[in-house]
């Protein structure tokens, strides 16, 4: 029986676009319909983004834990395409962490917040692999000489870099460590800076899935065209 070769390439900015659209409504959703143990309207100033699928608070908790699964599912897609297309070692390595980092964000929307431990690891191997990933990607932009890809990619991959070595350090110097994935440990502050800083270092990491994604899909796009003249100048040709 013929089964036709499914290639995650031109897959890649489709799913990184949709996975991204469907990350946002699965925050934006929730954090209308938000109230807090306090009766508190959802802040990211002071809230987690773990906080929004938490069941029992959260009153769209669900909402926001399958989009946190299939988002990260479409993830997954998008990260072993753009691993296939740059085509290189270091791109391949990124892949994989980036691949391992998608499904990480899945176990969160299967493990939310209400968890603990596992919630915590899940989380954690989340944010390191992102951070990791985004790292490993940049470097095999800036030391390809084919130009597979942008120079200016590196660009946003940089300002989540950055953002997410920010959140790790205010992390790890944190006096309270265990209350940043389970804020009931701790008392709320007006401006929770390891809040802010998270959501800044989510944002940002759907800003570069989108760069990478709106250039692949263009790239792809000039490609097929191309290969279509070229197969019509052949024909005409002959």
């Amino acid at each position: 029986m013929f089964m036709p070769k499914l290639d995650p390439i031109p897959l890649a900015p489709y799913a990184g676009g949709l996975g991204a659209v469907v990350l946002l409504l699965g925050w934006i959703i929730p954090a209308i319909a938000y109230r807090g143990r306090a009766g508190e309207l959802f802040s990211p100033l002071n809230h987690f983004v773990s906080e929004l699928g938490q069941p029992g608070v959260s009153r769209l908790s669900t909402i926001f834990n399958l989009c946190t699964i299939a988002g990260g599912l479409l993830l997954i897609i998008f990260m072993l395409g753009l691993g296939l297309y740059l085509k290189s070692r270091p791109g391949y390595i990124a892949s994989a962490i980036g691949i391992f980092a998608a499904a990480s964000a899945v176990l969160v929307g299967i493990y939310p917040i209400n968890h603990g431990s596992t919630h915590t690891a899940v989380s954690v191997f989340f944010f390191y692999g992102a951070f990791v990933a985004i790292i490993i990607t940049n470097l095999t932009i800036a030391r390809d000489r084919s130009r597979r890809v942008s120079k200016w990619l590196i660009v946003p991959g940089f300002v989540s870099f950055a953002l997410f070595a920010l959140l790790i350090l205010a992390i790890q110097a944190s006096a309270t460590p265990t209350a940043v994935l389970n804020p009931s440990l701790a008392s709320r502050p007006n401006i929770w800076m390891i809040a802010v800083l998270e959501w800044l270092a989510v944002f940002s990491l759907i800003a570069w899935v989108l760069s990478f994604s709106l250039y692949l899909q263009k790239k792809l796009a000039s490609a097929y065209e191309g290969s279509e003249y070229i197969g019509l100048d052949q024909h005409q040709g002959q």
